[in-house]
């Protein structure tokens, strides 16, 4: 999708300097824009803005952006369902498998000594649930996000085409995954000395380190979306996201937080009737394995719809961003082949 001079207008690229984007919300209406809240969602028709694909291309509301995601969901519904379904099953099975020659030893209640070798093999099976996980979503990450790019324009796109397109981003993805792993594990160690040296200095310590970790997880936070659309390097995607997150901090902070707690909302509906079958599983053969496998079972299905919901709005949390600052909305327009609007 390149235009004659070989600009990708796909790439999501900034805007040249000195552009001054088109204020939010679309054209106002007869009685203009006095007292209306700056995240109100407007009618497109009403607007006039375009809509290729499962977004207005204009400033979105947090209701557009929750849309624009179950949009992405059930119009791509076999690349976002089929690609989530097939990699989170292969690694729920691995890291399953992984743990399942300690789970009577480890997590047996009745188990008065599990040994050194019994806690050993399951903080390995642990670690290597961990990886598996992490390198599992590393991939989704990658390829729902690029899904998203297609959604937004209104392009179809195969599975095939959905892993051409993100392989190349995956190393990157792995950095930025690592580099907050780093982060995490040198906030935690200067949390536990702290404590070590005072309790009082511990607390402060993990105060600031948790203020810390909100402020600049919510800066970082659509750094994901950021490398994928622009095809950039780690530590610009950071820097991109920072760029767009700043100024607008409380507001993005107030999404992330809503889809944290839809996301909670979902996880529910799976993991008590699950913890349920899995608890009566346990006791009726007398053997933790069945609890593990019922709750493999119960996550393989939550991560089928909580992950691709959170990375397509994430990803139109991004979008929007963009249309807020950079008028990404006009070049989104001319790259879908319709009008922008005036």
């Amino acid at each position: 999708m390149t235009d004659p001079s070989g600009h990708d207008p796909t790439g999501y690229r900034p805007p040249p300097p000195g552009y001054q984007p088109p204020p939010p919300g679309g054209t106002p209406g007869p009685q203009g824009n006095h007292g209306m809240p700056p995240m109100q969602p407007v009618d497109p028709a009403r607007s006039g803005a375009p809509r290729p694909g499962v977004i207005p291309l204009r400033p979105l509301g947090v209701g557009e952006i929750l849309d624009g995601a179950v949009k992405t969901m059930t119009r791509y519904a076999v690349v976002m369902f089929g690609l989530t379904a097939i990699l989170v099953t292969i690694g729920q099975v691995v890291a399953t498998v992984a743990q399942l020659p300690t789970a009577d030893i480890v997590l047996d209640p009745t188990t008065v000594d599990a040994g050194t070798e019994g806690m050993a093999g399951w903080v390995a099976g642990q670690l290597i649930a961990a990886v598996i996980s992490g390198l599992v979503t590393i991939v989704l990450l990658g390829m729902l996000t690029t899904v998203v790019k297609s959604a937004v324009l209104g392009a179809g796109i195969t599975i095939g085409e959905t892993w051409t397109a993100a392989r190349p981003h995956l190393l990157r993805i792995l950095g930025l995954y690592l580099l907050g792993v780093v982060a995490g594990i040198t906030l935690i160690g200067l949390v536990v000395g702290g404590f070590i040296a005072h309790w009082a200095i511990g607390l402060v310590a993990l105060l600031v380190g948790l203020a810390l970790v909100v402020w600049v997880g919510v800066l970082v936070s659509v750094s994901v979306p950021a490398l994928v659309f622009e095809k950039t390097g780690v530590i610009t995607a950071i820097r991109r996201s920072i760029e767009l997150v700043r100024g607008t901090w409380w507001r993005v902070l107030g999404v992330l937080l809503l889809l944290m707690l839809i996301a909670f909302g979902i996880s529910l509906i799976f993991l008590i009737p699950f913890g349920i079958l899995g608890g009566i599983a346990g006791a009726v053969v007398d053997s933790t394995i069945p609890v593990l496998i019922v709750s493999a079972i119960g996550g393989i299905l939550m991560s089928i719809v909580i992950t691709p919901f959170s990375t397509a709005a994430t990803s139109l949390l991004y979008v929007d961003l963009r249309m807020r600052k950079e008028g990404l909305d006009i070049e989104l327009a001319r790259a879908s082949g319709v009008q922008p609007t005036p």
